[in-house]
């Protein structure tokens, strides 16, 4: 099965509502070298909200059956994937033990939907050949919007 790494970075940094950018690689190796997609926007909500958001507009541009590989420096993504959490929440119809609502459902719901059958590993904070590229792009474009 082919691999596809889906990286995402975003300017999100503080807990509570913020406009951030985000930036989404993902990379297919081929035997004429890695082929790549770029994703780039602005996205407004929470932390955990705007993380979501870019994974989902990454996962997107997936249209194939294949293996993936989840780069996020985000705790609150690794740690739900780690836990089980959204097949939990689906099986409990999107709902948390308590039987309270989940933060995030449509956002879950969506990645649950375009991660079906795909299988995937989610990696947390580890060091790539896009990040430095992708951390100085999303602050170069924070500085152009205040020119």
């Amino acid at each position: 099965m082919q691999e596809v790494n889906v990286f995402v970075e975003t300017t999100a940094k503080r807990p509570g509502e913020q406009d951030a950018r985000y930036i989404a690689i993902l990379e297919m190796k081929t035997p004429k070298g890695a082929v790549t997609l770029q994703r780039e926007g602005e996205l407004h909500g929470t932390k955990n909200n705007i993380e979501l958001q870019a994974l989902k507009m990454a996962l997107e541009r997936v249209k194939m059956r294949v293996s993936l590989n989840l780069y996020t420096d985000s705790e609150y993504i690794f740690n739900a994937f780690e836990q089980g959490l959204p097949e939990k929440w689906q099986k409990n119809g999107w709902k948390t033990a308590k039987n309270t609502p989940i933060a995030n459902e449509t956002e879950w719901r969506e990645i649950q939907y375009l991660l079906n059958g795909k299988p995937f590993l989610v990696h947390i904070k580890q060091e790539h050949e896009y990040r430095n590229w992708m951390e100085n792009e999303l602050r170069r474009k924070g500085e152009m919007e205040h020119v």
